[in-house]
This record gives structure tokens, C-alpha cells and sequence, in this order.
């Protein structure tokens, strides 16, 4: 794993998810001023700002968690560059295992740190300058909905790795792409307060254990795949 983080410059992936992370706070604390504006129905309760927060951190990093699939993995394969790898005096599911891995913790840790990073600004900010007339949400209500966005956060994390199958059908990069937005799409979408698949726990559960099943068939094919 030291390896990988030294090839891929792991500090760029770092750089890029700050950035990501600092996307959704201006976007999660920008939608109730847009929607006051435009007269449109806002946070009733913390739990509906919590679940629509969760759902753009989950779902903004599925899709980074997808340019990391197609970076990592599935561009190595379609440029050839794998072979170098597999001279390696390392056997070849482990190197797949140790960049699946490395993503899937990369992916479910930025999850947590954007979930606790937007959460805390919001609440911050809507104690001084309310941004949601008459909610109140404060730390011990996101402590308490912590539990329950971990566990969203580490389905969601598994849930990533979906694309990985797709993508290694024909080694490419916009197919692994697409079905991280179509991952986005299933487990993240919102409705309104009244219906959100973001807020259904077994989506993303039932995701993991797909994208489990795959990435098991994936490394078990990796030694009969011929990139001569």
C-alpha cells in the first residue's frame, strides 16, 4: 500500500477532496437561502438536513471514488501500464485488493470528515445568522444522528466500488463514471421531506454487498485476463 501511495501522489487525492468538501458546505448552507428566495419548501427538521447534507457528501464522493476506480485501476489496464505492476515480485489480487482498499478507505473516511465538516459549519452558522427560519439544530442532534450517517457513510463507501466491474467490461473510463453517477442516483436521491432513497439505509447496504460480490469476481479473473 506504502507503494501505491507513493505512485499516485496520494497528497493530490487529499488537495482534491478539500476542495470537494468545501463545495458541499457552500452548497448545503446555499440551498435554504436559494430556497427562501424562491419561495420553495425548506429544512423542516434537523433529520431533513441531515439526510440531504449526508446525501450530497455520499454522493459527491461515489463519484470521486469513481475517477479513483478509473484512475487507479481502469486506466492502467487500458493503457498497458498494469504490467508493469504485475512484474512486481507481488501476486496480482493483492495489488487489485490494495488499491480497492486504499479507495475504499480513502472514500469512506472523506465521507465522515465532510459529514462532520458541513454539519458543524451549518449549525455554526445558523446559531448567529439563521439561515432556516425557526429550526434549530445543534450539535448534540448531529451527535445523535452520527451513528446513522457512519453507517451510511461505510455502506456507501462499499457501495462505491460498483463501478469497478463495469468499467474492467471493456477498460473504460466513462463507463466507470456513469455507473458511479447511476450509484449516486439510486442510493442519494431526494424527493422532498416526505420521501428521500437517500434516507433508506438498505440501499446503500444492499449496494455494498453487490459491489462485494463483484469485486470478489473481478479479483478471482484477474490472473486469466490477457493484456499481451
Amino acid at each position: 500500500m506504502k507503494l501505491e501511495l507513493q505512485k499516485y501522489r496520494v497528497n493530490n487525492f487529499f488537495k482534491a477532496s478539500i476542495i470537494v468538501i468545501f463545495c458541499i458546505t457552500v452548497l448545503a448552507c446555499g440551498i435554504p437561502i436559494i430556497e427562501s428566495h424562491e419561495n420553495g419548501l425548506e429544512f423542516q427538521t434537523a433529520a431533513h438536513f441531515f439526510t440531504i447534507s449526508s446525501a450530497i457528501a455520499r454522493g459527491s464522493f461515489t463519484v470521486f471514488a469513481g475517477v479513483l476506480i478509473a484512475k487507479m485501476v481502469i486506466s492502467e489496464f487500458k493503457n498497458r501500464t498494469v504490467l508493469v505492476m504485475f512484474s512486481y515480485p507481488v501476486n496480482r489480487k493483492k495489488l487489485i485488493i490494495t488499491k480497492l482498499l486504499l479507495i475504499f478507505l480513502f472514500t469512506f473516511v472523506s465521507m465522515i470528515v465532510a459529514n462532520l465538516f458541513v454539519n458543524g459549519i451549518f449549525i455554526l452558522l445558523n446559531s448567529f445568522f439563521p439561515l432556516v427560519v425557526g429550526l434549530e439544530v445543534t450539535m448534540n442532534d448531529f451527535f445523535n444522528e452520527l451513528p446513522r450517517a457512519m453507517l451510511f457513510c461505510f455502506a456507501s463507501a462499499g457501495a462505491s466500488l460498483v463501478p469497478l466491474y463495469f468499467g474492467m467490461k471493456k477498460y473504460s473510463v466513462p463507463a466507470t463514471i456513469v455507473a458511479s453517477i447511476l450509484v449516486v442516483c439510486i442510493s442519494c436521491q431526494s424527493f422532498g421531506p416526505d420521501f428521500s432513497l437517500a434516507s433508506i439505509w438498505y440501499i446503500p447496504v444492499i449496494l455494498a454487498f453487490v459491489a462485494f460480490g463483484l469485486v470478489v469476481w473481478t479479483i478471482r479473473h484477474i490472473n486469466q485476463i490477457d493484456l499481451e
